[in-house]
């Protein structure tokens, strides 16, 4: 046991994380785990997340982020009640061919994970922003580089920063004015 965590907290949190993964249909989801037996490490197939390309672990880290916000809510523990993820799914990029692959049917809905041969559903971000509008018990803030795909929620918004002063939202936090 690592830090005080008991086996049963390790085990409770693990089923949280496999919930959140699979409702984000990432592949393999339904096998995630949480461990302290040396170090922390959240384990995907039983592979440790920083053996992974970068995609999957910013996938895995926005999962892990998410489900132990859920776990503290629900356990009655410690937690502000709100997350802040930062380009969690920027780093999937479109299909490329596969080898083997016959068809353009067999391309998709799939996409690479940036940095290693895993294979990615093409519906994970469109499932990963439908959680945090619909399932979530906390509030999430996403900041994110690309348009995220619609999602109806109540409470739900999408808010673009234009980076100028004087066109829409310029930042997160209004620009100071100097007199």
């Amino acid at each position: 046991m690592a830090s005080g965590i008991s086996t049963a907290a390790e085990r409770e949190f693990s089923m949280k994380l496999r919930d959140v993964l699979t409702a984000w249909q990432v592949p393999g989801g339904s096998e995630a785990s949480f461990s302290v037996e040396q170090q922390l490490s959240v384990l995907l197939q039983h592979r440790k997340r920083e053996d992974r390309g970068k995609g999957m672990r910013s996938v895995l880290h926005a999962a892990f982020s998410v489900a132990l916000s859920e776990y503290c809510l629900e356990e009655g523990l410690p937690h502000p009640g709100f997350v802040v993820l930062d380009t969690p799914v920027l780093t999937y990029r479109d299909a490329a061919p596969i080898a083997g692959a016959s068809e353009v049917s067999d391309l998709e809905n799939v996409l690479f994970d940036g940095g290693d041969d895993e294979l990615l559903s093409g519906s994970v971000a469109a499932a990963f922003y439908s959680y945090l509008g619909t399932s979530h018990a906390g509030q999430a803030i996403v900041l994110e580089n690309q348009t995220p795909p619609h999602v109806d929620a109540a409470g739900c918004s999408v808010i673009y920063f234009t980076g100028g002063i004087g066109t829409g939202r310029s930042g997160f936090y209004p620009p100071i004015r100097m007199s």
